[in-house]
């Protein structure tokens, strides 16, 4: 895909500084260091467990001990909701009418390759899912990531896990 569709400001920068930059060099150019931290922070979390739960960010094991109280609770499903981001989250809500179906895809595809690496590392011999929920020009906000550990059943198989309603792509 040609960085233009991800990055529809360098064609205009292109044509008026007579040459082609790339999207690193254009960040470089229109970012500050506050952004790329923030933006790392994104794409590189910080994970926590608490009550047997690994969640993005900070957390209490109150917080989780609120979401697994009640009968019947799925803990892969917990987990996916806790854990789940709407793309359009990433920016704020004045800029949504501005994003392209490419760019949300491309995040998510993004988000979740770097999500399942860094949990690869910080919690090795443990197997999580990561996901990324597609959405459509018409339900941008379906565009979602999210993650939850595998957990076995009794018998020894991946018990199956239902979404919740927040998180249905």
């Amino acid at each position: 895909m040609h960085h233009y569709k991800l990055v529809p400001e360098l064609e205009e920068w292109d044509a008026h500084n007579g040459g082609e930059m790339d999207p690193e060099g254009w960040a470089a150019c229109m970012g500050s260091y506050s952004l790329a931290c923030g933006y790392a922070s994104l794409f590189w979390p910080h994970f926590t467990e608490a009550a047997g739960v690994v969640v993005r960010g900070p957390t209490d094991e109150a917080y989780v001990l609120s979401w697994l109280a009640g009968d019947n609770v799925n803990r892969q499903q917990v987990e996916a909701t806790i854990n789940h981001l709407h793309l359009l989250d990433v920016q704020h809500p004045g800029v949504y009418e501005t994003v392209t179906d490419e760019q949300l895809s491309f995040l998510g595809q993004t988000l979740r390759a770097t999500w399942a690496a860094k949990l690869a590392i910080d919690f090795p011999g443990r197997d999580f899912v990561v996901e990324y929920y597609k959405g459509s020009p018409d339900d941008r906000n379906a565009h979602v990531v999210t993650f939850y550990e595998r957990r076995l059943d009794a018998s020894g198989r991946a018990s199956a896990r239902e979404m919740g309603s927040d998180c249905t792509p």
